[in-house]
């Protein structure tokens, strides 16, 4: 084997994988592994592939693939450093537990003889050297052990000693837990004739076979089982070992120690069983195994509820698959409801687990059961399957939750327009109204979903019905910023003259939303920008008074008269300024606003900004020119307001203001 580094040729030749980003697919490989540690191992890969790869890039490895063949590569070069890293990063790589790994390392590839003996040499003093503490994954030790096997490497000696005899009887646990902990076999079976006692507890509180039920090691409790400890042993937290390979959803372990005479039936807290914990846990792998024994399945806890009812609690999907294929009675499902209020139906035809939603239809579970605002699973349907289904189940498609909202309307809003369209398609009634008389082309332009529009619209919607209020779904779409859902009612025709039950008109809310964009929308085709709404407010009042400078600016442009008048003669200077807008009192200004303007009971834009205690905007009209002494209908000042009203940071600023504008004029 060559450990030459790798050349700029081969380096160009493998980085032709991803022309547009070469260094970064292989730097990213792993963590502080230099890329040409990955590059050089896949050069030997490619030497000692059968397949003979004219060039690396042929063999087109996978991250998981370049990992393990660097790792082997490191072993085999007796590079530790690089190897422990690796290591590290094959322990995080779940996919390595796959058997085609190992078949494929095995098959494909023909490496020399004295590698692997020099790489199961070095793994031999990496796992055993006790200033490393190596974790080494069972499935990298069987990847590792495939190989020793193939290549009848049998001289390497057996990887961490056994427990010495002549070790005095105290210390048996504490060495025995290191060899659970460490993996080793070989210090379990040199147990056999030492006076061991294996119910003794760890400093943790755990038995030997608690460790090796939490880890996942079915030879450890087999060898251990040979030894016939208690298999009912309890630890510091009352749980037995099978106990702890349920809630760690260690599936070998569970089978091993049902095999040792482990006790299935043990009654729990409450009465619940091995089965309601795995099911409440989502440990599907733990149910499975423990399904392969003689179980009660519909056993039922003090609260009455059997596995497959704590799955569905607990919402696991897996869970629930295994028990109703065993068998599980689901008669009670319907009556079962989840955290959020769900029921099982609910839950899986929002998730979209068609699944499950098969084995309840076929189990002739009700589908069109309501939560607690009147929903039934089909107004939650995530996608066409789910619908489907849900209606072949008998779930009308134009159910009302308690709001009359159909299904219909709600996948409008959600900006389901696969499920809106397929609705469209199996009857709905495009025309319903909720309480608020809402349609579903309201709900459509409020999602803003243009496809779900334009199939309500070719429908047949009926593009200016008005709600409850006076809203059309233009309004909807205007006051809800999409301007998207805007131009395409425009274009179908909306009617844009139309007011609310207020007597406000679109671009009146549009204004005090400060849209821009579908302000200028509006403007576009000619919308009116003087309109009187309600108590005579244009847009500019609403603009203003919501401190929106763009939209102000944009009014003013189109045509806005800056001191029009409302019913009690407030200008948009007025309600700018007892607002606090800063930016929208500098606009108006610079628009020749006027200054002096005063209301019904004779306040001016000043008098306002000082009764709300305003000290930016007193200072800006001050600054414009505005008259300190102008006064109310009932005589009062803006200093006599800002008093009054308990603003004495204004109160005080003004009282300056004055003495300076008297010494001024002194």
């Amino acid at each position: 084997m060559s450990s030459d580094s790798v050349d700029s040729e081969s380096s160009d030749e493998y980085f032709s994988l991803a022309p547009s980003e070469p260094k970064k697919r292989i730097a990213n490989l792993c963590r502080n592994i230099p890329y040409t540690k990955i590059l050089s191992a896949a050069t030997y890969a490619a030497e000692a592939n059968i397949y003979k790869p004219s060039i690396i890039a042929d063999m087109d490895l996978s991250k998981t693939q370049n990992l393990l063949l660097a790792m082997v590569h490191s072993l085999a070069e007796g590079d530790r450093k690089s190897c422990l890293l690796l290591v590290d990063a094959c322990s995080e790589m779940e996919r390595l537990r796959s058997s085609h790994y190992k078949v494929w390392l095995l098959e494909d590839f023909t490496f020399p003889r004295y590698d692997i003996q020099n790489a199961m040499g070095l793994l031999t003093e990496l796992v055993t050297d006790p200033n490393l503490c190596l974790e080494f994954p069972t499935y990298l030790m069987d990847i590792m052990s495939s190989l020793a096997k193939k290549y009848e490497i049998s001289s390497v000696q057996p990887i961490h000693s056994g427990i010495s005899s002549k070790k005095d009887s105290n210390d048996l646990p504490i060495e025995l837990e290191e060899n659970v902990s460490n993996n080793s076999l070989r210090g379990i079976f040199e147990l056999e004739g030492e006076r061991v006692d294996l119910s003794e507890m760890t400093k943790h509180g755990d038995s030997l076979l608690h460790l090796a039920a939490r880890a996942g090691s079915s030879a450890f409790i087999e060898a251990l089982a040979a030894l016939k400890p208690d298999l009912e042993i309890v630890n510091s937290r009352n749980a037995t070992p099978l106990e702890e390979a349920v809630r760690y959803n260690r599936a070998t372990s569970i089978k091993a120690l049902l095999k040792a005479g482990a006790k299935l039936e043990k009654p729990f807290f409450r009465g619940e069983t091995y089965l309601h914990i795995a099911a409440a846990g989502g440990h599907d792998k733990a149910l499975e195994a423990l399904l392969e024994g003689v179980m009660d399945i519909n056993k039922k806890n003090q609260f009455g509820e059997t596995p497959l009812v704590k799955a569905v609690k607990a919402g696991n999907d897996r869970c629930i698959v295994l028990l109703l294929e065993k068998g599980a009675n689901s008669s009670a499902l319907p009556g079962v409801r989840l955290k959020d209020g769900d029921s099982i139906v609910h839950s899986i035809s929002r998730l979209g687990n068609i699944e499950i939603l098969k084995l309840l239809k076929d189990r002739k579970i009700p589908a069109d059961i309501k939560d607690q605002n009147g929903l039934t699973p089909l107004h939650v349907a995530c996608n066409p399957s789910v619908v489907r289904l849900l209606l072949g189940m008998g779930v009308d498609v134009d159910t009302e939750d308690y709001r009359s909202r159909t299904p219909l309307m709600v996948a409008a809003r959600n900006i389901k327009a696969n499920v809106v369209n397929l609705l469209l398609l199996k009857g709905a009634n495009l025309n319903i109204k909720d309480i608020e008389g809402r349609t579903a082309l309201h709900y459509a332009a409020e999602g803003g979903c243009t496809e779900s529009v334009t199939n309500l619209l070719d429908a047949g919607a009926r593009l200016d019905d008005q709600d409850n209020k006076g809203v059309t779904p233009a309004f909807v779409a205007a006051v809800n910023n999409k301007n998207g859902v805007l131009q395409l009612l425009v274009e179908s025709g909306a009617d844009l003259a139309l007011k609310d039950s207020n007597g406000d008109g679109i671009m009146h809310r549009v204004a005090r939303g400060g849209h821009v964009e579908v302000v200028k929308t509006l403007l576009s085709v000619g919308t009116s920008v003087n309109m009187k709404g309600k108590d005579h407010w244009t847009p500019l009042h609403h603009a203003s008074d919501g401190g929106h400078p763009a939209v102000v600016k944009i009014l003013l442009a189109a045509g806005a008269e800056v001191d029009v008048r409302d019913q009690y003669q407030w200008t948009a200077l007025h309600w700018a300024a007892l607002g606090g807008h800063a930016a929208v009192v500098t606009i108006l200004l610079e628009n020749l606003a006027d200054l002096e303007a005063e209301t019904d009971d004779g306040c001016t834009p000043l008098i306002l900004a000082s009764s709300e205690g305003k000290l930016d905007l007193v200072k800006l009209l001050l600054d414009h020119g505005a008259n300190l002494a102008a006064k109310t209908v009932d005589g009062k000042t803006a200093l006599m307001v800002a008093s009054g009203s308990g603003h004495e940071t204004v109160e005080h600023f003004l009282l300056d203001y004055r003495a300076g504008a008297l010494d001024d004029i002194h």
